[in-house]
């Protein structure tokens, strides 16, 4: 990918749509914090995160491993998603 395709794809007002409406989905289907991860995973890896890249999103959704069940700000999920859209396992097959 070029310095250009990537920030296209960061900044596009597509993506940014999509990652919305991927959030609000996941919350409409997801009661607990760890399934909204393994989630949003499983949408755009195929697979769940490993042990690192969860506590990564528990850190960045700012969700502490003692209480797993609070809930994420909806705003913070959809920045997550729009992070899976744009990384290199959604964009490209290994």
């Amino acid at each position: 990918t070029t310095p250009m395709q990537s920030l296209t794809l960061l900044n596009s007002r597509f993506v940014l749509d999509r990652a919305k409406r991927m959030a609000v989905n996941i919350k409409e289907q997801c009661v607990a914090v760890d399934e909204m991860i393994d989630r949003a995973f499983l949408l755009t890896w195929g697979s769940a995160p490993d042990p690192t890249e969860r506590n990564a999103v528990y850190e960045f959704l700012q969700v502490t491993l003692e209480e797993p069940s609070k809930s994420p700000h909806v705003v913070r999920l959809e920045d997550l998603c729009h992070v899976l859209l744009n990384s290199n396992p959604f964009l490209y097959k290994e």
